[in-house]
């Protein structure tokens, strides 16, 4: 069973992604910022990180960079509420490389299938 670790601040969407992949036969545990979502990595990785970019203490972002260093394989699934089209996001984009990115909201279906797809199933 695929261990996937949710960082998200909002809790109503954290207990949605966590409740929905644990259905779909998963593991999950949360974390409600970056730091957190970095130490608990470190501590035990796991098979997939789903992120929110836009989080107190550290964002999403910074805790990408962070895990990349430190474990280069490490798979990775963004998702936010930030504007797909704005300058913003094109920055973004660039200094996550390669990381897909999902726009919320999302339905459960679609992170499950993105899952799934991340995790080659």
């Amino acid at each position: 069973m695929a261990r996937i670790l949710i960082v998200e601040d909002e809790k109503l969407i954290n207990i949605m992604f966590r409740e929905s992949l644990e259905h779909a036969g998963y593991e999950t545990e949360s974390a409600y910022d970056g730091q957190e979502g970095v130490d608990m990595h470190r501590k035990h990785p796991f098979d997939l990180i789903v992120a929110d970019i836009m989080m107190p203490r550290t964002d999403g972002v910074q805790m990408i960079n962070e895990l990349r260093e430190s474990f280069p394989s490490v798979k990775i699934l963004v998702v936010t509420a930030i504007s797909l089209s704005g300058s913003y996001y094109r920055d973004m984009k660039i200094k996550l490389a390669g990381i897909p990115i999902l726009q919320k909201p999302i339905t459960k279906d679609t992170l499950i299938s993105k899952v799934r797809e991340l995790l080659g199933e």
